[in-house]
């Protein structure tokens, strides 16, 4: 039996809203490819219903934070490319290999073992290298790509697919910051191709970057729905990077409220719409009585 929702409050979830703001990002970002960012359950909205509206508004693939995300969107019967965001654990390679998944990847043992599973099953895995350019929180230094992007290369069974990154302060009026990473992505690019190593594609901007930071040779991509863009490498400078993966744009403002509305490169209005609605009913009301604040274990 299905527990029965009796909480005098609910959170309501307008799809087509989400639909709507993937529409809008995937036109802004154009010709770049939208990844729709689903994990820690559609950010609250629902894995499964974001990221089917997130697809049918345009999004080319989806992203989640773990394997077993990735493997509840594969069961609701999603097919579109799905890519886990962190390194899984060693032991959880069979089972992203068996949900068609696409990992990132950012160690030796990673890559062994993906590497090792994937050949057990007779799978080419596409595979994402992360560089730590600032963020400071998963990804390999910038010293060690080369490396491991080679070590890549040298298993049969796995495919690399892209090199990114993310940016930490990209939401933040000082630009500074995400110039120094953006400088620091753009380095590890070059050195790539300076040794011969072809890079897909490349991502790195998240939901925070949706204004212009002018860095030569850069690409503007503004904020989303749950999602990140793509751009191949061959169509563009190395320089060049688009990929916001942009979680809070599905709302109608940031979490903290205070990030304005982002504005394509040409000035026009790219609002979002809201996605959520939070509905609850009043417990009580008090009209007429003097202004007493009191709380628990006051005695009155």
């Amino acid at each position: 039996m299905s527990p029965r929702h009796l909480r005098p409050a609910r959170i309501e979830i307008d799809a087509s809203a989400v639909v709507a703001n993937a529409a809008t990002m995937a036109a802004l970002v154009a010709p770049a490819a939208l990844c729709a960012v689903v994990k820690a359950d559609g950010y609250g909205h629902g894995a499964v219903v974001s990221a089917l509206a997130a697809l049918d508004g345009g999004a080319s693939l989806l992203a989640v934070a773990l394997v077993e995300e990735g493997i509840g969107l594969r069961d609701a019967g999603i097919d579109a490319p799905v890519l886990v965001l962190s390194e899984p654990p060693t032991e959880a390679m069979d089972e992203l290999v068996g949900a068609r998944l696409e990992t990132t990847l950012y160690t030796s043992e990673g890559i062994d073992a993906a590497a090792t599973a994937a050949m057990a099953a007779g799978e080419v895995l596409r595979v994402h290298l992360k560089v730590d350019t600032g963020m400071q929180r998963v990804g390999a230094r910038p010293d060690d790509i080369v490396g491991l992007a080679r070590a890549i290369g040298d298993r049969p069974s796995l495919e690399l697919a892209s090199v990114w990154t993310h940016l930490a302060a990209a939401d933040e009026a000082d630009h500074e910051p995400t110039k120094r990473q953006l400088a620091r992505y753009h380095e590890v690019l070059d050195e790539l191709d300076a040794v011969g190593i072809d890079v897909p594609s490349c991502h790195a901007a998240n939901s925070g970057r949706r204004s212009p930071i002018p860095t030569p040779g850069s690409t503007w991509c503004g904020a989303a729905s749950p999602c990140s863009v793509w751009r191949p490498r061959t169509s563009s400078p190395v320089g060049s990077t688009s990929a916001p993966r942009c979680g809070w744009w599905r709302r109608s403002t940031s979490p903290s409220g205070s990030r304005p509305a982002p504005r394509s490169a040409t000035g026009s209005d790219t609002r979002s719409r809201p996605t959520a609605t939070w509905r609850r009913w009043r417990s009580a009301m008090r009209t007429g009585w003097p202004v007493v604040w009191r709380g628990p274990g006051v005695r009155c």
